[in-house]
């Protein structure tokens, strides 16, 4: 009975183990894939949205702001609603804002990837200086224990 205990014991630490290090070789991996956000290529517009849209991508609800600036109409893609929410945050046709952010081509379209969004007077930090989604362990999160039904 003790050789026994002793071997599940030993099996259940190596599979703890195994389990770790795979999270860590994913996280890992993870972080190394190329990233669409261009830090090099960063810019900050002020203006008024014009039209919050919903999109789907990546198995989430996402959000953009078409922006008004003074001399062009911008599509700025935020991140998921739910990170969005979670902080507070409800934008509407009319907000003045100021977005920092990389421009990426979409389709043969401009879109501005928004690293921070400031609006009254609150400012929401979407990634990070890099360009990494600060949204994506809420993001692991919410598939694993919360998968949404809409």
């Amino acid at each position: 009975m003790l050789l026994e205990y002793s071997h599940m014991r030993t099996l259940k630490s190596s599979l703890l183990t195994l389990g770790i290090c795979t999270g860590a070789v994913i996280a890992s991996s993870a972080l190394r894939l190329p990233s669409v956000y261009d830090s090099a290529r960063e810019t900050t517009i002020r203006g008024t949205v014009q039209e919050v849209r919903l999109v789907e991508w990546a198995g989430f609800k996402g959000m953009h702001l078409v922006v008004k600036t003074t001399d062009r109409t911008v599509e700025a893609a935020l991140g998921p609603i739910r990170f969005i929410q979670m902080r507070g945050f409800n934008f509407e046709p009319g907000d003045s804002v100021q977005i920092t952010g990389a421009t990426v081509e979409v389709n043969g379209a401009a879109l501005l990837i928004a690293r921070e969004v400031t609006s009254k007077g609150h400012t929401l930090k979407l990634r990070d200086k890099d360009g990494a989604p600060l949204w994506m362990n809420d993001a692991m999160r919410e598939r694993l224990l919360h998968r949404t039904t809409n």
